[in-house]
């Protein structure tokens, strides 16, 4: 169930009509695109997870993804099929950080993430994160507040009407 709903219709209709209209040899560049952004994401998510004490390091690696996550409308995919929930997991790790620049961060990785993403939107609202994000709420630091509200207004507008989100 879970394979279907990460399903990423997006890059598989861009390569289909690509192939289609160009020819097979003219999507490689596209694949090898898709490939470095891979790569990137990848080794963003490697220095966050090696680095996880040093705040410095985690701020670099939390901007690397969320402006990989804004390049395309492939990535949130790319980002959630390179480790499945373990990625989303990080994400909402480093939104209990209490340094605030981890935390403000966090926010804007996870709004760009859930944003572009509907996969990752159901992959949040399973996992019950809307409590973490509430967490962001309390702090002082307006910016947080702000991208953590427009996480949350993102949420339930995307998800559906019918949906009742707690939190």
């Amino acid at each position: 169930m879970l394979n279907l709903q990460l399903e990423n219709k997006p890059m598989q209709d861009a390569v289909r009509r690509a192939s289609h209209k160009l020819g097979t040899m003219a999507v490689l560049p596209q694949l090898e695109a898709l490939a470095k952004l891979y790569y990137h994401m990848f080794d963003a998510y490697e220095h966050i997870r090696l680095n996880h004490f040093h705040s410095d390091e985690v701020v670099k690696g939390l901007r690397l993804i969320s402006s990989a996550l804004c390049s395309c409308a492939e990535a949130p995919y790319l980002m959630l099929h390179m480790h499945g929930t373990r990625t989303l997991g990080m994400l909402l790790r480093c939104l209990s950080n209490i340094d605030e620049e981890v935390l403000a961060s966090a926010c804007d990785a996870l709004f760009c993430l859930l944003n572009r993403s509907p996969p990752a939107r159901l992959l949040f609202l399973r996992r019950r994160a809307i409590a973490e994000l509430n967490d962001c709420l309390r702090d002082y630091n307006t910016a947080i507040k702000t991208t953590s509200l427009q996480v949350r207004a993102r949420v339930r507008v995307r998800v559906g009407v019918g949906v009742r989100v707690r939190g």
